[in-house]
């Protein structure tokens, strides 16, 4: 299976599940399906139950089935997923971890209706606008003057006279936006721009 990012027409074409085949003895494949509307902006689609589930850069879970690529459902849940996905246990135990880009973590369990299980957050409102205003002021304090910056032939030239402590939060992604999720021996490891929490 793979995505793309390129005009919305093309998600048929390009949102699908291959076969790899052997065509006159070469490596090959054939499109077996193609989604309708389904795609996935940010992070890879999950197959994972009997189907493969996509979240759009506008927040809406797409769910379809995996062997016919047929339109189970689709869902708003608020945010775009930066992470990808995650599918952990089997039978009734099975859960998806969606968890969104603003640190709330959407608990499904897979099938053809969506079945949410829990809702949980990292943070609150008011630690994420707390959060993106020391990230404001971080960036404004690591602005380089136009009058001191070196000529611009590569970021060792620019940034050679800099102390590490302003590099580091200067080339770091900022907070609270989550980037990537892994289960590890029963707990979630969420990595933030600056943080990893641990979920068990």
């Amino acid at each position: 299976m793979f995505n793309s990012r390129s005009d919305p027409d093309d998600v048929a074409r390009s949102n699908c599940c291959i076969e790899l085949i052997r065509e006159n003895g070469k490596p090959s494949f054939k499109v077996r399906w193609g989604a309708e509307r389904a795609n996935s902006y940010y992070s890879t689609p999950l197959a994972f139950g009997g189907s493969v589930y996509y979240v759009n850069k506008a927040g809406v879970l797409y769910c379809v089935d995996e062997q016919t690529g047929k339109q189970l459902y689709a869902k708003r849940i608020g945010n775009p997923c930066w992470a990808s996905a995650i599918g952990v246990g089997q039978g009734e135990q099975a859960r998806i971890y969606f968890v969104l880009k603003n640190g709330t973590t959407v608990v499904l369990r897979p099938g053809e209706q969506f079945d949410q299980v829990a809702l949980n957050r990292l943070w609150t409102g008011e630690q994420m606008q707390a959060a993106r205003q020391a990230a404001a002021a971080q960036r404004k304090m690591n602005a380089v003057p136009p009058g001191q910056a070196k000529p611009k032939k590569g970021p060792e030239k620019v940034f050679a006279g800099m102390p590490e402590t302003q590099l580091h939060p200067m080339f770091s992604y900022g907070d609270p936006t989550v980037y990537g999720v892994a289960a590890v021996d029963g707990c979630l490891l969420v990595r933030t721009g600056q943080h990893l929490f641990c979920i068990q």
